[in-house]
């Protein structure tokens, strides 16, 4: 494991990246400023059958100009692009959980809050991109740490490859509508971060196993964005299958369908461009 000596608080940056709205290619640098409310519920970790409700509120901060733009959770340089392929900074993030209150995990250690971040490369498929309809084939390659708020820890690299269909409709007011559905792979030290168990941790009904890398399963993602002159509403859906993963046969996996679900609130307090 890399071990990283710098402080952080990623509560903020993990509501954001569930919920936080687009920015998008602009000639002039353009502004917006807001603050918004998501209500979640995620399931402990994928492969957990239990869950838990957050409700987070977040800043709305949205810069639009010609070399950068920030879109829900990927971050795009204008300068690396073409007519069919365009390369990003995509992120991701989890929260803690509390070993305390998982039956599967009772005596073994928290896992951290999680942030992932890495290269996305992305193939045009059919459509354009930025425009009302675009299908794309996504490579994201992120890579995975973990901090308990005192340090953070690399935890493995995480690829997502996906095939993703982008819909957007404008009538009085402007809709946006994402499919994905995306295949799973995780690294040697991020599967055994979340799925091993340790001799020390060895119980009657908790044998010992040893996590390796590689398939992780399948996700079908949906979302849905409307937005106003005053406020942007959104949910969102995620559906994931493990059921022919590397891991799911360790005792720390109880379902192989795992199931997340999220709604937001953005309220605009003011825009301006300069």
């Amino acid at each position: 494991m890399e071990h990283i000596n710098i402080k952080t608080i990623i509560l903020s940056f993990i509501s954001l990246a569930l919920t936080s709205p687009s920015i998008s290619h602009s000639r002039e640098l353009y502004w917006e400023l807001g603050a918004g409310v998501g209500m979640l519920q995620l399931p402990h970790y994928i492969g957990s059958n239990e869950s838990k409700n957050y409700v987070l509120p977040f800043p709305y901060v949205v810069i639009k100009s010609d070399l950068l733009s920030i879109d829900r959770n990927v971050v795009h340089g204008h300068l690396l692009s073409s007519d069919i392929f365009k390369f990003d900074i995509g992120f991701s993030a989890a929260f803690k959980v509390d070993s305390s209150k998982n039956k599967l995990r009772s005596g073994m250690p928290d896992l951290d809050y999680a942030l992932e971040a890495g290269p996305v490369l992305k193939w045009l498929i059919d459509g354009e991109f930025n425009t009302n309809y675009e299908l794309t084939f996504d490579l994201p390659v992120h890579k995975v740490f973990v901090t308990d708020f005192n340090d953070i820890n690399g935890q493995g690299w995480r690829a997502k490859p996906m095939i993703h269909l982008r819909n957007k409709f404008n009538d009085n007011s402007y809709w946006q509508l994402d499919n994905s559905i995306q295949w799973l792979y995780g690294s040697d030290d991020y599967n055994k971060y979340y799925y091993s168990v340790d001799s020390n941790y060895v119980t009657a009904e908790r044998p010992f196993y040893n996590a390796t890398s590689g398939y992780s399963g399948w996700r079908y993602n949906l979302s849905i964005r409307q937005s106003t002159k005053n406020m942007l509403t959104g949910f969102f859906m995620n559906y994931t299958n493990i059921r022919s993963s590397v891991f799911n046969d360790s005792p720390l996996v109880a379902e192989n369908n795992s199931f997340s679900l999220g709604f937001f609130v953005t309220w605009f307090i003011s825009r301006g461009s300069f």
